[in-house]
Order: structure tokens, then sequence, then C-alpha cells
């Protein structure tokens, strides 16, 4: 998996290893991730695992300024997105994919 590295330089060409902007909603994100899986799990009480779009949607495609450069198609909620801190405020585990 590819992941955006905080020392590249701005004028890299590979949108992946670009830095990544700041996230301002992070806190809000977080909060309603939360909510979000504590409703998931009071209406499947047998949920354990979950999973983002960047860990199940691994397909790269052509980047929209340069069409050379391959990216992943879905990376949300993103690299820094603190699922620690969320999936222990719920109760459930990271879904580990071999991808």
């Amino acid at each position: 998996m590819s992941s955006r590295s905080p020392g590249a330089s701005a004028g890299d060409s590979n949108p992946d290893t670009r830095p990544l902007p700041p996230r301002p909603n992070l806190e809000r994100e977080r909060k309603h991730a939360k909510a979000l899986l504590r409703q998931l799990r009071a209406q499947l009480p047998a949920l354990r695992h979950i999973a983002g779009h960047e860990d199940l949607d691994t397909d790269e495609v052509a980047a929209t300024d340069d069409h050379h450069v391959k990216v992943r198609r879905k990376r949300d909620p993103g690299p820094l997105f603190p699922w620690e801190r969320v999936l222990a405020a719920v109760d459930l585990q990271r879904l580990q994919t071999s991808m």
C-alpha cells in the first residue's frame, strides 16, 4: 500500500508522495465515525471488524493531473484518520486484509 510521505517535496509529481494537506475536520470525522459505528454495533451485535475504502478498494487509476501516474482510487478515510482511537471507543477491530 502506498502512503504519502510528509517529507516529500511540494514539486513531487507523484500524488501519492506529496505532503498531506491539513485535516481541520478530523475531530468531527472521528466523532461521526464513532456514532455511526455505535449504531452499526447496536443493529449488528455480531459485528467485530470494520474496514475503510482504503482497505478494500486497492485499484489504481490514472492521476487527474498526470495520466502517466497511477494512484489509489479510494483512499478514505485516509492515512491521518485515527483508527485506533475510534475503534477502541466502539469495541471493534480493523479488518486485516491480505491485499
